[in-house]
């Protein structure tokens, strides 16, 4: 056998046990079995809302577009002032649509032909001081008269970062908790932390309605309870085993 076919044998073995061995190595890199154990947590608690948001809206019809309007106009005037009167703060109060467009009905005889026009404004109003906010919905109501509805209220926790502290802290502790149980079921002990995810965080009312219907309470405002809600947290951690 010549010297040139003994040195091509040669690094043909070497290059087919670099690659044996690559193949071997391979599949029990980190791609595949990187000794890691994943698992995820949650937790939550409760928090009593502070402040609510209140959102409105005045709907008229005239005749023409710009009496429309300016009717619209001169009706979110009058709830603007009640809300400064009430104590409201201008960074609080923003409006969130104005449009103006015709009304229209439909009949075989005449076709389709407009009827006058609908002028539409809505407003977005922070009530920071939760305890006088049914105060603040009856006032408004009985400024805009039968043309303003009350289209929706929210409560919310003004500082929610404390509850979502505690609520992570709960998180990270249920998933170590986990963690470990199946450590010590498998026979390996936790190594470092490689990874956390927070996967989102929430808050849910869980209890009574923000917004009840009794603009006629003798007391002239509206009752209003803040009940409760629960902000919760779930994370995703990644432990190395040993």
């Amino acid at each position: 056998m010549s010297q040139t076919l003994k040195a091509a044998l040669a690094v043909a073995a070497l290059i087919g046990a670099y690659l044996i061995g690559s193949a071997v190595q391979w599949p029990l890199g980190g791609r595949h079995n990187d000794g890691t154990i994943r698992v995820t947590g949650s937790g939550s608690v409760k928090a009593t809302p502070d402040q609510m948001i209140l959102n409105l809206t005045s709907e008229l019809k005239r005749d023409t577009s710009a009496a429309a309007l300016n009717d619209v106009n001169a009706a979110i005037s009058k709830v603007l002032a009640a809300l400064e009167g009430l104590g409201v703060e201008k960074r609080d109060i923003s409006t969130q649509q104005v449009s103006v467009q015709p009304d229209t009905t439909y009949s075989d005889k005449t076709g389709q032909r407009i009827t006058g026009y609908i002028a539409r404004q809505s407003l977005k109003v922070v009530i920071r001081d939760l305890p006088k906010s049914g105060e603040v919905i009856s006032k408004v109501v009985a400024v805009g008269g039968d043309d303003l509805r009350v289209d929706s209220t929210q409560m919310r926790v003004s500082n929610k970062n404390a509850a979502l502290d505690q609520a992570r802290e709960k998180a990270m502790k249920a998933a170590l908790a986990k963690a470990e149980l199946y450590a010590k079921t498998g026979d390996r002990a936790l190594g470092p932390v490689l990874k956390i995810a927070e996967e989102g965080a929430s808050g849910t009312v869980s209890a009574t309605s923000a917004y009840r219907d009794a603009l006629d309470d003798t007391a002239g405002r509206t009752p209003v309870e803040p009940g409760e809600q629960t902000i919760k947290v779930q994370v995703t951690v990644v432990w190395r085993m040993r």
